[in-house]
């Protein structure tokens, strides 16, 4: 069955930004795997797109299509630094309150370098979607009230000695969808096993040519 619009438009979203990533970022899509917090640290940053939501609004289309779909994608995107703190020093019970203050502001000031990171990440993928020339992913139908907003960040996370700092932000368009129905799938009979088999007989005897296919409790 052939793909709605909504997929190809998620699609679409994924090639232009690899397209527009070049070394500052990549772009993890289905034919990617996940990245631990160790492969985003510094300028190894990620973006992924997914597919968030969708409306069809009443009195937007007709019954038999084709129909309005309201949809959003979600952008999420990472940003790491290493923390220059020491770590160990951290944990050290015997650590002096003058080493410990040190340590704390290697990772406060990795906190300030993920956080400016991932602030121009923002700044490339908004100029990527919101391009004049990007106005219709590059994709031959059309995209109508594609809009790029509702930005946010989270919690900046400490793993081990690198601070991690995500965020996302919101695609929303309109496009349309046909409605094509589901296409039944006939059964192919070489998949099923046709020969019939006895599996009890009462008197003790199988019979591979006469009962078949029955299961018979015996009353003994």
């Amino acid at each position: 069955m052939a793909e709605m619009n909504f997929e190809l438009v998620r699609d679409a979203i994924e090639d232009l930004l690899i397209s527009k990533a070049g070394t500052d970022f990549r772009v993890i899509s289905a034919q990617t795997r996940a990245q631990a917090a160790e492969e985003v640290k510094d300028n190894n940053r990620s973006v992924e797109v997914y597919y968030s939501q969708g409306d069809f609004p009443q009195g937007q289309g007709s019954l038999s299509g084709p129909m309005t779909h309201e949809v959003t994608f979600k952008i999420d995107l990472t940003a790491s630094a290493a923390a220059k703190g020491d770590l160990a020093t951290l944990e050290n019970p015997a650590a002096t309150p003058a080493e410990i203050a040190a340590a704390l502001t290697g990772f406060k000031k990795a906190r300030i370098e993920a956080d400016r990171s991932l602030d121009e990440l923002w700044r490339l993928v908004w100029q990527a979607l919101m391009a004049a020339s990007s106005i219709d992913l590059e994709m031959s139908r059309k995209i109508a009230s594609r809009w790029l907003t509702n930005y946010r960040k989270d919690t900046p996370i400490t793993h081990g000695e690198l601070v991690v700092l995500t965020g996302s932000a919101d695609f929303t368009c309109k496009i349309e969808e046909e409605t094509t129905g589901l296409i039944p799938v006939t059964p192919d009979p070489a998949e099923f096993d046709t020969e019939l088999q006895v599996t009890h007989d009462p008197d003790g005897v199988i019979d591979d040519k006469g009962k078949a296919g029955v299961y018979v409790e015996n009353p003994a």
